[in-house]
Parts: structure tokens; sequence; C-alpha cells
């Protein structure tokens, strides 16, 4: 397999760049910071996608890593053949994963391919990115050689289809911490920590003692002390119904003691005023009714008297016009009398005037002398009418006005004399307070029959308590004949109070400890059934505990058995490798089941790790070509190292770049270093 080119839109601090690629080593040169590291990023993210996606930690999220600095189209496309066939992976890889995108097109027809899907790291080489990144890519920050994952086994020994030696590891270390968690000898072990329990409850158990016969001790000193206390209350019951008895008859004999004296004076007052009888109120009111009147009547006449002046002063006024009139009218009748008869005489005079006249005038004169002589008639006549009535001033109303008050009078003088005589009835004088009087009397029978009803309830209570009293005096008396030793001095009563107290007290400490007891024996018999409980969880346990570190013995020795097989052929490619890069055999080396590679030195195997840091890098590439070797024995990947010699001294790198030439025959290798010494 082989790259042909790339192109980088955008991918960390590279930004539209584009390579070729050849077969054999492809040298690239650039200083530090070029972005060498990034490129290599890049070639691996093509075929694996991008890791870390969701890590929080920047160096181990590759999408915060690489995003672009310039925010532009995040990814680019890459060229390669593969089996006789080209294809160009072209890779968005967007802000956020579900933005990816991923394209596989066939480069001779230029249309999208189904051969690969977007896993196509792992469908072209078989390893997942973890052993990739253990073989064909070389970083100088993770040169050393790392061990093997089962996906590299499994690559290894050509089984990879099957995938049993790719669920190897994933089975073995759930086996083994599922052994570490329930280890038997690790403190942090479940069965030793159940072991540790059961001893500590076994322990606890056996120094505890033994809580039910201290319950049924404590049970039987209560009943003792319960026994004192009913003896104790019961006289104490004895001495208080004595109490409420006693205390029931001193309380009524105080309450009749001080009932107050009933208002006897006031009573004795009232009754002799109110000896001719208590008046009702409707009689009260009657009289106060009659008094009201009189007022009323009294009011009216003197509303009557003041329409009496005013009517005769208007008749007199009237009388003194007519009169005035009348000797007027008298002047001007006599005045058109004298004047009618004037006019009376002239007539006549003309009538008579006929006698001498002729012609016209004999006419005319005498009808003038008739005209005046109707005249002074008619004159004469009206000069005898008045225009006054002669029958004088209408006194009718006056009349009804002197009648009315004469009436009112008669009626104020009967009321007076009926409220005079009530109030006679109590030795009290009618006069201009007899209204507040009467008001009164209606007070004072009201307050009287108060008095009386007050008087009547007072005599009752009295005796009612005297009774109840009696009652209280011959129910304590009996009582006390029944017990006799109430009588004393009541020494005895504070002997029982303070028995009371001191059994209740000595109950209480009993229920407290009975409490406690209880508690402690629930808590034993808890720590019984857990400790039988935790020792068949321990049986259960312990029984899957072997039979899961069996399994996981027999797992590791079908693996080794499984691996050896395939040790001889990484052992010869790796003796081969060492030999070129460092001059030497690896006749020292020995590479275990566990693909475990130890020096042995001073008659003991070392760990490469124990070797000085440049000779582990070259053993970490010897060993990484030995087993891609192995691996791929047909089509050979490409190998991609990011400045792989940059801890070897000038002697070392010798060795690299012969190891460089050998291992390009068969592979192509993309080299990126910074020193042009080391090419």
């Amino acid at each position: 397999m082989n790259l042909i080119s790339c192109h980088i839109e955008n991918f960390g601090r590279l930004s539209n760049v584009d390579f070729d690629f050849n077969k054999g080593v492809n040298s690239i040169l650039e200083e530090n910071g070029w972005g060498k590291t990034t490129l290599a990023a890049f070639i691996r993210c093509m075929f694996y996608g991008l890791m870390g996606s969701r890590k929080k930690e920047y160096i181990e999220n590759e999408r915060a890593q690489y995003q672009p600095w310039n925010d532009g189209f995040f990814g680019g496309e890459i060229t390669f053949e593969v089996s006789g066939k080209t294809y160009i992976i072209r890779r968005n890889f967007g802000k956020k994963d579900k933005d990816a995108t991923f394209q596989l097109v066939d480069a001779s027809t230029g249309l999208e391919s189904r051969d690969y899907s977007d896993n196509i790291g792992e469908e072209l080489f078989g390893v997942d990115r973890a052993s990739f990144m253990r073989t064909s890519f070389v970083n100088h920050t993770s040169l050393r050689y790392e061990g093997i994952s089962s996906a590299i086994s499994a690559k290894v020994s050509s089984v990879s289809q099957r995938g049993d030696l790719e669920n190897y590891d994933r089975s073995a270390d759930k086996l083994t911490a599922y052994l570490n968690e329930n280890s038997p000898t690790r403190k942090s072990g479940k069965l030793a920590k159940l072991n540790e329990d059961i001893k500590q409850l076994e322990y606890d158990l056996s120094v505890e003692e033994d809580t039910s016969r201290r319950i049924q001790e404590l049970r039987e000193r209560r009943e003792e002390e319960e026994k004192k206390l009913q003896s104790f209350e019961a006289a104490n019951r004895s001495i208080g119904e004595y109490n409420r008895l006693k205390s029931n008859a001193d309380g009524l004999k105080c309450s009749i003691d001080s009932m107050p004296v009933s208002g006897n004076d006031r009573l004795e007052e009232l009754d002799r005023l109110f000896a001719n009888g208590v008046p009702v109120e409707s009689e009260v009111q009657e009289h106060i009714g009659l008094n009201n009147n009189v007022q009323s009547l009294v009011q009216k006449n003197s509303s009557l008297d003041t329409m009496l002046i005013d009517e005769t002063r208007a008749i007199e006024a009237e009388e003194a016009r007519i009169q005035a009139f009348q000797i007027e009218n008298d002047k001007k009748t006599k005045s058109k009398k004298l004047a009618g008869i004037g006019m009376l005489v002239a007539g006549i005079v003309l009538a008579l005037t006929v006698l001498f006249l002729s012609g016209a005038l004999k006419i005319i004169i005498p009808v003038l002398g008739a005209a005046l002589i109707i005249f002074g008639i008619v004159v004469c006549m009206k000069a005898g009418k008045s225009s006054l009535p002669t029958e004088g001033v209408d006194k009718s109303r006056l009349n009804n006005i002197k009648k009315e008050i004469q009436t009112n009078e008669t009626e104020i003088a009967k009321s007076q004399e009926q409220v005079a005589a009530f109030l006679g009835r109590f030795d009290m004088e009618y006069g201009n307070d007899a209204e507040a009087l009467l008001y009164s009397i209606k007070s004072k029978a009201e307050e009287f029959e108060s008095l009386k009803r007050g008087k009547r309830e007072y005599d009752s209570k009295i005796a009612e308590m005297k009774a109840a009293y009696n009652e209280a005096l011959v129910e304590l008396n009996e009582y006390l004949g029944a017990h006799p030793e109430l009588a004393g001095d009541g020494a005895s009563h504070n002997e029982i109070t303070t028995g009371i107290s001191e059994t209740q007290a000595n109950i209480a400490a009993y229920d407290r400890q009975l409490d406690e007891a209880m508690e402690k024996l629930d808590e034993q018999e808890e720590k019984k059934d857990r400790l039988a409980a935790m020792k068949e969880e321990m049986a259960e346990l312990k029984e899957h505990y072997d039979l899961v570190k069996k399994t996981s013995e027999y797992l590791r020795l079908s693996k080794e058995r499984f691996v050896a097989r395939f040790m001889s052929p990484i052992m010869t490619s790796f003796e081969k490798y060492h030999k070129i890069m460092v001059g030497t055999d690896a006749k020292d080396f020995i590479i275990d089941a566990n693909m475990d590679i130890s020096k042995k030195e001073e008659g003991q195997y070392h760990d490469i790790e124990a070797q000085s840091e440049g000779l582990a890098d070259m053993l970490g590439l010897c060993i990484r070509v030995a087993l891609l070797d192995t691996m791929y024995t047909k089509e050979k990947p490409f190998i991609v190292m990011d400045d792989p010699f940059s801890n070897m001294d000038e002697a070392k790198i010798n060795g690299g770049k012969r190891f460089l030439d050998e291992i390009s025959k068969e592979y192509q290798v993309i080299y990126l270093t910074c020193h042009k010494s080391r090419l």
C-alpha cells in the first residue's frame, strides 16, 4: 500500500498545503513549528478520524487541537493505492462529531466507492487506532516499545477475522478487575473485607453480655416498682378524693360567705313609694300621654289666643273702614240728589217753554226738557244706593276661635285633674314638673320590679348553695368515716407523693434500660443475621472467585500457547533490524509469549526500559517493524515517522539511516525531521 498525495485545506496550523509521495523514503525537512507533527496527525486522522472529541483535556482532544486557525473548512483529502486500485479519501471533520462527513472516491472513475466505510483505517490495516500507533505510526514522543494489543496479536497470528485475540484484552482486563476487586489477600478486595467483617462480628458477639437475661431481670424489677406505684397511687387517689370533697365543701362555704348583700334599703324605699300598688307600664304611659296632651293643648290655645287677637283687630279695622266709607258715601249721595233735582227742574222748565216756542224749537226743546227730566230722575235714584253691606262685619270665625279655646281649656282641666290624681297616689303634687315626676314613677316602677326579681333570685341562689354545702359536708364526713387514716396531720400524704415520684423515676429508668437492652438485642440479632448472610455471601463469592481465577489462568495459558507459535518470525525480524541499526547480534534479547522484550545482563534479564534513551528508541523501532513484517506478509502498509532519531547520538543516527534504507525496500516511509543531519 502506498500514499500518492494529499491536500490539506485546513488542519491545525496547516492551510492549503499539498504533498506528493513516492515509494521508499519520503523525507520532509522543515524547521520546528512548521507543522510536521500536524501533517503526521492529518494522515492518521484521514484514515481513523479524530480522537477524543468529547475529552475535556486539550491534549486528549484532537478536535480541539487541530481546529483550523483561520476557522475555515476543517479537513482535506488524501490519495492512496492498495491492491492495484487508487482511492481518494475526503473528510470534513466539522466543528462537532455530528457535522463530520466522509467520502471515498474511486480515482479511476471519479465515482463514490463502497469498498470501505468511514472506519477505513481498521478495514485497511486490520488493527484499531491504538494498535496502528504502536506499529505503523512512529511519533518521537512515543517511540519506545509499549507491548502489543490483542488486535496486534490477532493480526500477527492472521486470525483477526475471527476476533478471538482482539477480545482477549477486554476479557482479561475484566477478569483481572474482578479478581482485584474481590481478592481475599488485597486489603481493598471484597473477600478480604468480608473476612475481616466476619471476624469482627464474631468477636463482637463473643464479648457481648447475655442481653436476653438482662432484659428479664429488668422486667422483673420494673414489675416490682409498678406494684409499689399502684399502691402509692391508690393511696394518693384516696387523698385526692378527700381533698376534692373538702375543697368542694370549702368552696361552697366561701361562695356563700362572699355573696353580696342584696339592696334591701332601696327595695324598702320603693316598697313604701308603691304602697298603693305598682302601676303597670301602660298606666304610667297613659298619664304621660295625658300630660303631653295638656302641654299640646296649652300650646294650641296660645296659638289660638294670638289668632283671636289678630281676628279682633281685623274686625275693628273693617268696621272703621265701613263707617268712613258711609260718611263719604252720604256726602256723594246728597250731591248727586241735588244735581238730579236741578236737572229735573231744568227739564220741567224747558218742557213749559214749549208754550212759548214755535217751529222746530217747539219740538227740540220739549225733547231736551224731557231728557233732562229722565236723567235727573235716574241720578236721584242712583244717589240713594250704597256699595257696602248694610248687615255689618262677619264675626263667625272670631266666635269659632273663642269656642275652640273654651273646649281646649275644659279638656286641659280634665287631664290635669286625672294626672294630679295619679301623682297623688304616690304623694306627689301636680305642677310644671309633672312630666319629670311621671317618668320618675315609670323608672322607679321598673327598678322596683327588677329589685324584687333580683331578691327572689338571690334568695333562691342562697338556698341552693346552702343545700349543696350541706350535701358536700355529708359526703365529706361519710368519706372520712370510710377512710379514717385521712384524719391525720398530712404526713402520710407527703410520703405518698415522694414515693410516687421515686417509683415513677425508677420505672422510667428501667424503661430506658429496657429500650437500650431491646435495641442491643435487636442489634445482636441483626448482627447474627448479617453474620450468617455474610458467611453465605463469602462462600458464594469464594466459589465464584476461584472459578474466575481458574478461567483467567486458563485464558492466559491459552493465549501464551497460541501466540508462542508466532514468536520465532518476530524474533528473526527483530534480530535482523537490530544487526542493521545497532551493528551487533541480538543474542542477549528474548521475546516471551506476552511479546515482552528483555535483555540479559550480568546473569539477569532486564526490561528494555532499563536501556539508555537512544538504545531504547532503537529497540522500539526494531520491534515495531518486526511486528509489521509478521502482521503483513503480503501488502505492506506505509510507515509514518515523526523525527524518530531525536534522542540518538551521531553513531546511532547512522544506524538509523541504514535501518531506513533497509525498511524502504518493502515499506513506503513518510519521514519528518527538522535536522538535515538526520536525513
